[in-house]
């Protein structure tokens, strides 16, 4: 992890904090009502989401109107480090458990799915499509597998317009998003 990227990332957890305090609620409703964009403009079956922790956007309210549009949903399973993210199916009514990092993750006999569509939580992104998570790779490493088993796999960074910087830091292995969705 370089330095830089280490500074950022505290840097944006502040910023996402602060924003998260004064309109997280707001701001995941008003994300919610971009679903219909979504549906008109991508082909997709399999959506994944994320259990959404500490000051992430909630992404939750735009998998409920998914849900009710008949797309499948599911949740990334964390693998061991150095690995990609697995998904398991999940609804609104399947209980869930705590899986590594304490993140809510689906029952262990949820089937397994290949999303097609990804929504991604960040800590910051910048005009190119880039972003910054948490520094593990996961992400990075999961849409790489999933992009070669499935070139019309789409990623969907889901974030406050506060989050937005001129130009991150990126190595090799940094994958770029389709698109980023705001408030």
């Amino acid at each position: 992890m370089s330095e830089k990227k280490k500074t950022l990332r505290l840097k944006y957890q502040k910023i996402r904090d602060n924003i998260f305090c004064e309109s997280g609620d707001k701001a995941s409703i008003k994300l919610s009502k971009l679903h219909s964009v979504v549906i008109d403009s991508f082909n997709f079956h399999n959506v994944a989401g994320y259990w959404p922790i500490r000051s992430e956007m909630n992404c939750l309210p735009l998998m409920e109107k998914l849900y009710k549009k008949g797309f499948n949903l599911c949740l990334p399973i964390t693998p061991k480090l150095g690995n990609p993210l697995l998904f398991r199916s999940w609804n609104l009514s399947n209980s869930l458990t705590k899986g590594k990092y304490n993140i809510m993750e689906p029952q262990q006999s949820s089937n397994l799915v290949k999303p097609d569509l990804l929504l991604i939580p960040l800590l910051a992104y910048d005009l190119r499509g880039y972003r910054l998570g948490y520094g593990g790779g996961y992400y990075d490493r999961t849409l790489e597998f999933l992009r070669s088993i499935n070139s019309r796999t789409i990623a969907i960074g889901l974030g406050f317009k506060g989050q937005q910087c001129r130009k991150l830091p990126r190595d090799f292995y940094d994958s770029k998003l389709d698109a980023i969705f705001n408030e």
